[in-house]
């Protein structure tokens, strides 16, 4: 969609960055009008409508253009929208996002804290290597007077959060030296909230660690992590910050002093420096029939080892889908597995992770959304990046950077040969998104691209066989026979 002013489709407008671009495009197709006569056009409509208050200052005009701005005033953006030619749809539209972004900020300044460490579920199984892992890095870290920050990573419905609470139980059962505990919810994916605030989470850091509400309240933003340094460098401490969005969010919640220990859980890649990186897969097949075995009240895993094997596979062995099946296991005892083993082929494989999944996809840029949906056609298992550059009918370089982000959002595998492949929950997924969002035309293209990439790869390899040099004295005929 165009607006009178020219500027790009607003649905991409999710930040106040994204609003200074939006207001900086609309300049731009306003003949650059300055910021002084801006001001001018404010004050004449204020003046028609008989408002008395003075327009805002060309130096408060200017922000609002600039990226880093951390708060606006609605009504503002919409006068310069109006100043720039902005139709009454753009300006209708303008502030109902303007309105949403605040709103956003808003909340994610509400950020529920703890003062304990929530227990692992009774259900919990496996994860036996990263437990030691952890366990080996924590004890280095006490070793060298300094904190430990553990980072756990994995697709969505792995089990993060159940692991960092069980590595949490395993400093207390260990005898790890009892400090302060807090945990958070960043909310990096959540569905319907927005990330949560650093400088939120610290304020209520510094609060449940004891400092008065308006000491607090009097704090810089750039004293906030200072300050949660100091008030941990007694060391001790337990802090725990699940489903973290980005490095950014995360660095400054790290106390910088003291043997304290960090565990963070995010479907991303986040590289602080310091960090030590456990990835997490599906469980191994033992652990998900044990875990299924604990749900099972009438002992029907042991006795039927075929069918269980079928309800691990059906689960693809994803702890949360093993958890959805292990609660109709204890819900349904009078079914038997067969049973539920024809209800689980009845209904779609990503169901449970769903709402985890589409979090994931909604955050990717509109190039890694279009390549994960085009992937899931790929009529292979693992794809390379010159096969996706041809569904995608982009560069391989800018393939590659796009593989890059969707294997960093843990929505893709790679192997050892650089070769990228789904787990089986999101492929699942991906292709509902390429019912949903890819026209048929264009999944079609997509794989002529791929067909005709394949032909043309065997035509080179054809030519290069029968260009390959003969000893002296031979002819083709010869080597034939």
């Amino acid at each position: 969609m165009i607006h009178a002013c020219g500027c790009r489709d607003p649905i991409a407008v999710r930040s106040l960055d994204d609003i200074a671009e939006f207001l900086s495009t609309a300049r731009s197709n306003a003949k650059h009008a300055s910021f002084r006569e801006i001001r001018r056009r404010i004050k004449d409509e204020r003046q028609k409508k008989g408002v008395p208050e003075p327009p805002p200052s060309v130096a408060t005009i200017h922000g609002y253009f600039q990226r880093g701005r951390k708060r606006i005033n609605v009504e503002t953006v919409r006068e310069i929208g109006a100043a720039l030619g902005l139709d009454q749809d753009a300006l209708r539209w303008l502030q109902r996002e303007c309105r949403l972004i605040v709103d956003g900020i808003h909340r994610s300044m509400a950020v529920p804290i703890a003062t304990q460490i929530p227990a692992p579920t009774w259900c919990f199984h496996g994860r036996d290597r990263q437990r030691e892992l952890a366990r080996r890095y924590i004890r280095g870290g006490q070793a060298a007077d300094r904190s430990t920050v553990i980072t756990l990573r994995g697709p969505a419905g792995v089990g993060k959060t159940e692991l960092a609470h069980r590595i949490c139980a395993d400093l207390a059962e260990d005898g790890h030296p009892h400090g302060p505990a807090l945990s958070v919810d960043l909310r990096g994916y959540h569905a319907a909230e927005p990330p949560a605030d650093s400088v939120a989470v610290l304020r209520g850091f510094l609060k449940r660690l004891g400092m008065k509400p308006q000491q607090v309240d009097s704090l810089t933003r750039a004293r906030f992590a200072e300050e949660f340094s100091q008030m941990l460098r007694s060391g001790g401490a337990v802090v725990v910050l699940d489903n973290a969005e980005s490095a950014a969010q995360v660095e400054p919640l790290i106390p910088r002093y003291g043997a304290n220990i960090v565990i963070i859980t995010s479907r991303r890649s986040i590289d602080v420096p310091g960090t030590e990186h456990i990835d997490l897969d599906v469980l191994d097949r033992d652990d998900a029939v044990s875990l299924l075995r604990s749900y099972d009240p009438v002992d029907r895993i042991d006795g039927d080892a075929q069918r269980t094997r079928t309800l691990v596979d059906l689960c693809q062995q994803l702890p949360l889908e093993l958890t959805v099946v292990g609660n109709a296991l204890r819900d349904k005892p009078d079914w038997t597995l067969a049973d539920h083993v024809a209800r689980i082929r009845g209904l779609p494989i990503h169901e449970a992770s769903h709402h985890a999944l589409l979090a994931s996809y909604r955050v990717l840029p509109a190039p890694a959304q279009r390549l994960f949906r085009l992937l899931s056609i790929y009529p292979g298992r693992a794809i390379d990046i010159e096969a996706a550059a041809a569904l995608t009918g982009q560069s391989p370089r800018d393939t590659s950077a796009l593989l890059s982000t969707l294997h960093d959002e843990s929505l893709l595998k790679c192997d050892n040969s650089k070769r990228y492949l789904f787990y089986a929950t999101v492929r699942s997924f991906a292709r509902r998104m390429a019912v949903e969002e890819e026209a048929a035309s264009a999944q079609y293209s997509a794989l002529q691209r791929l067909r005709e990439r394949k032909t043309k790869q065997a035509m080179i390899r054809h030519r290069d066989r029968r260009n390959v040099a003969l000893p002296h004295g031979w002819t083709r005929t010869q080597r034939s026979a």
